[in-house]
């Protein structure tokens, strides 16, 4: 997991009320032949970080949207659809759910991070993602999980357990290839 240069402390995953300017991280592009058609792609994705974040943004009731359903669907949707993304939808859901003001805000960010985990999986944030759940999830979350996801530790205990049931589909499936 590559940091860009300007967002490599750490001061810069911490909630933010306003957009980004760029992406958080240094987003993989796929090698083209073709050099400008390897830029457009590039500026893209980075066009298309941005447009993600200020979607979270509305999802959460930050910026204010007269459907702020449809943006956490664009955000998963993206994710979803663009797998250079992955990483960096995840990091800026960790960003927005650290030292998060209201804790209306932080609720609604980690449930859609469970939206995210049950479309697709972090590519390289694997170990950050996990290390920033357990930090919020129930200790005991194996053992009981409240229902009503009602508050962040019960959001997070779900995020924790749906990443584990979904790295582990993963690692069965790539020993089934293996055979």
């Amino acid at each position: 997991l590559i940091l860009s240069r300007g967002n490599a402390r750490k001061q810069r995953f911490i909630f933010q009320k306003s957009s980004i300017h760029n992406s958080l991280l240094r987003l993989k592009i796929p090698k083209l032949e073709d050099e400008k058609m390897a830029k457009a792609e590039a500026r893209s994705l980075k066009k298309k970080a941005i447009s993600t974040f200020d979607n979270m943004l509305r999802y959460m009731n930050v910026k204010s949207h007269v459907y702020p359903t449809t943006t956490g669907l664009a955000v998963v949707t993206t994710g979803h659809a663009e797998p250079p993304l992955r990483d960096e939808i995840f990091c800026q859901l960790i960003k927005q759910t650290t030292q998060t003001p209201r804790v209306e805000w932080q609720l609604l960010g980690f449930r859609l991070m469970y939206l995210c985990l049950s479309a697709f999986m972090p590519e390289e944030a694997s170990q950050q993602l996990l290390a920033h759940m357990a930090l919020f999830a129930n200790p005991d979350f194996e053992e009981k999980v409240p229902d009503p996801a009602t508050t962040v530790e019960a959001v997070a205990s779900h995020c924790l357990r749906l990443f584990i049931a979904n790295r582990q589909m993963q690692e069965e499936m790539e020993r089934d290839d293996k055979e």
